[in-house]
């Protein structure tokens, strides 16, 4: 019995290979036994050779680590965090990490932070009420305040306010207790936000958003390349919406940003990057709560409109955000890399929002027999406020890589300080009608003016230094060990007028 293969070049796939080979060496075998057992038929003539022939195949992959956007597409486990005090990738960090990548919110047309972050499971948002908030991003990471947690490339971003991704390359959520890496506070976890950096070659994008409201979004992205070492980006937005289903709500901004990068291909790299944000948008605190047989329920689920909103002329939320980020990066030797990662910010907010109250007794009786009813404002009516702040940051690191026998040691140590001030000033009105009408509400409120006596104003500021040292071990291709400590001294003032609070 003869056999007969098909030649099959080396680089094609095993399993093609015993397929193809299996299947035509069955079928060849089983027909040449099936002659020679009938010695009755007349001898056949000789068939011709019908093996078919396959081209080799050939499959190949290739992954650039320093394109941050191929992690969108693939495993974000492997992605590198830009956080240079932190292990390298999120898998050989020892905690929850969660990555949102820019296709993701590409593809979502997620707009800001708060967008961004509703893939993340446990985060919720605060509204921002009292004395000591101001509406805007105000995040919990597993029911834990995290409103001072927001970091941008592993430095903090000052303020609140509401952040607009435009600039952003991936989001990253840190869960739980993160003070061994950030200092301070940061009990149920980290945010941060990478930035978009300059890169090698050239590259131009223009992406433009309509919606329903209306809304009309444009980002505008450019990356030119100056020389083989040194490339500038630049990146600007306008977002100016309408929001769908609330009178008279509005969500603007405005945004530019600035990265130039020296050094790209060599072994000291330094960004420069600055950002500019602007905001000038109508606030919504939402709708009145109706209390029916003792339980509270939005007032729109007994026939107000949901587009009902108690936003008045004169609230307004209008805010400047100004940052400029340094990191530089040297690698001094084959065992010792150094970095120096600093930013500082200057923002200014002026801020009044209405406040709607809830319905009880009487004012719910009213809407129940669809009829209109007169309501005080919450909360005093609603919040203003005027506020000013500055903060610096500056973190300087060490990073040693080496052998001791069988063990690998990746070492950083370094030192971290910052200093943050924020001024407020509460607002003050003259001819406010402090109340208005739970159906059809009026948006115009002639007359009405706002100030910012500085009576009331009031300076809290932060001073933290913090030394940190971690180790990884690495002992074997599947096992290794991650140690970390650091000690802070944090201190804090608090200034009003007639008071003044230290804590250390």
């Amino acid at each position: 019995m003869s056999r007969t293969e098909l030649p099959l070049p080396p680089s094609q796939g095993i399993g093609l290979q015993l397929a193809v080979a299996l299947g035509v060496s069955v079928g060849l075998g089983a027909t040449e036994q099936a002659r020679a057992d009938d010695t009755t038929q007349p001898p056949q003539p000789a068939t011709t050779d019908t093996t078919i022939k396959l081209p080799a195949v050939r499959v190949g992959g290739h992954h650039d680590d320093s394109d941050a956007a191929s992690y969108s597409a693939g495993n974000t486990n492997s992605q590198t965090l830009n956080i240079s005090r932190m292990p390298g990738s999120v898998r050989d960090t020892p905690q929850t990490i969660t990555v949102v990548p820019q296709e993701l919110m590409k593809q979502q047309r997620a707009f800001t932070l708060d967008q961004a972050l509703s893939n993340v499971p446990g985060i919720t948002l605060s509204t921002g009420e009292g004395a000591g908030g101001l509406n805007g991003d105000q995040f919990r990471i597993r029911g834990l305040q995290a409103r001072q947690d927001i970091y941008t490339d592993g430095l903090r971003d000052f303020g609140t306010y509401t952040r607009d991704v435009f600039n952003t390359e991936s989001v990253e959520v840190i869960k739980g207790p993160s003070g061994e890496y950030f200092g301070a506070g940061n009990v149920g976890g980290v945010i941060n936000q990478s930035q978009k950096h300059a890169h090698l070659g050239n590259s131009y994008n223009y992406d433009q958003s309509f919606g329903s409201g209306p809304l009309f979004r444009g980002v505008g992205d450019i990356n030119y390349q100056i020389n083989d070492d040194m490339a500038i980006r630049v990146n600007g937005m306008f977002n100016k919406q309408d929001v769908v289903d609330r009178n008279n709500v509005t969500s603007n901004r405005y945004g530019a940003a600035v990265d130039f990068g020296v050094g790209l291909r060599s072994k000291t790299s330094w960004h420069l990057t600055w950002q500019w944000l602007n905001s000038d948008s109508k606030p919504d605190y939402g709708v009145s709560m109706i209390q029916v047989n003792g339980i509270y329920r939005p007032i729109t689920e007994y026939g107000v409109p949901r587009n009902t909103s108690y936003t008045r002329s004169f609230d307004f939320d209008r805010s400047n955000i100004h940052t400029l980020t340094s990191a530089l990066k040297s690698e001094v030797s084959r065992w010792l890399t150094i970095t120096n990662d600093t930013r500082l910010s200057m923002y200014d907010r002026d801020y009044t929002a209405t406040t709607p109250a809830a319905c009880s007794g009487a004012c719910a009786n009213a809407i129940l027999s669809g009829q209109n009813y007169a309501l005080p404002y919450g909360a005093g009516g609603g919040a203003a406020y005027r506020q000013e702040g500055w903060g610096v940051q500056n973190v300087l690191m060490g990073r040693s890589q080496f052998k001791t026998g069988f063990m690998h040691h990746d070492i950083k140590a370094g030192v971290d300080i910052n200093y943050a001030s924020d001024s407020r000033w509460p607002g003050s009105f003259t001819n406010r009608n402090n109340n208005q009408t739970i159906i059809n509400p009026s948006y115009s409120s002639p007359g009405t003016s706002l100030s910012f006596p500085d009576s009331g104003y009031g300076n809290a500021n932060a001073r933290d230094l913090g030394l940190f040292f971690a180790d990884r071990i690495q002992l074997t291709k599947q096992l290794s060990l991650f140690g970390t400590g650091r000690w802070d001294s944090f201190s804090s003032t608090y200034y009003k007028r007639s008071t003044r609070i230290s804590h250390t």
